[in-house]
């Protein structure tokens, strides 16, 4: 299949701003970094300081911590809620986009489950001929 006919399967259609390729592309290679998935599962029940997360996320540092919540904001995924205490407090919550991943995340992980034994390294099928 090519990513051409690829992009002709996908419903919806392709945003005025780009191509349906280039929009999956922009958007996995989003949640195929690093600390992307773990940020928002850390996320997915209530919305969370910083300090929090960072003591949720074993490893992250809070470069890469700042820098993965700036990017799932950007995307819309995340909203940064500043409180009008003293001091102010920030806080991180799900938008109703960044809730609505779940349930594909969830089906994309049944489907690698169910190709485990095709994917990433499994020897390729015998050559018929």
């Amino acid at each position: 299949m090519t990513a051409h006919s690829l992009e002709q399967e996908i419903d919806t259609p392709a945003p005025a701003s780009g191509n349906g390729a280039t929009l999956m592309r922009d958007l996995f290679s989003l949640l195929g970094e690093k600390w992307t998935l773990t940020v928002l599962t850390a996320l997915r029940t209530d919305r969370r300081r910083f300090s929090e997360l960072k003591r949720e996320i074993p490893g992250v540092s809070q470069r890469m911590l700042a820098q993965t919540l700036r990017e799932l904001e950007r995307a819309q995924f995340v909203d940064r809620i500043v409180l009008s205490t003293t001091p102010p407090r920030v806080e991180y919550a799900l938008t109703d986009l960044g809730r609505g991943l779940f349930p594909h995340l969830r089906a994309m992980r049944e489907w690698a489950l169910l190709h485990v034994d095709k994917l990433f390294g499994a020897p390729p099928p015998p050559a018929s001929g």
